[in-house]
């Protein structure tokens, strides 16, 4: 499954205190604005925190898609060129799960 993660947008949130400058919204990590961190070492332990923060919320989100993948959205053609499919009788969605 491919994942995309807009790190630019953690690091807008993590100059910003988890506010995101579009919508005003703040229901990220709270971690300080840019002008208050006394180093670069400050500043990119808080873009981390706010990267763990997205991932954990990331995560759960991923496993809803691929389940609806599985049970909405199978990919027979793929399925058939992906090595062992054919072996297991199982789509290629739901073949990640067992490896």
């Amino acid at each position: 499954m491919l994942l995309c993660f807009n790190l630019v947008k953690v690091m807008e949130l993590t100059l910003n205190n988890g506010r995101c400058m579009i919508n005003k919204e703040t229901d990220r990590a709270k971690n300080g604005i840019f002008k208050n961190f006394p180093d670069f070492k400050s500043f990119e332990i808080a873009f981390k925190k706010q990267i763990e923060f997205f991932i954990d919320k990331m995560i759960p989100a991923c496993e809803v898609v691929e389940k609806c993948h599985q049970l909405h959205l199978p990919s027979p053609f793929l399925s058939s060129v992906i090595n062992d499919c054919i072996a297991i009788g199982t789509d290629v969605t739901a073949w990640w799960c067992q490896v």
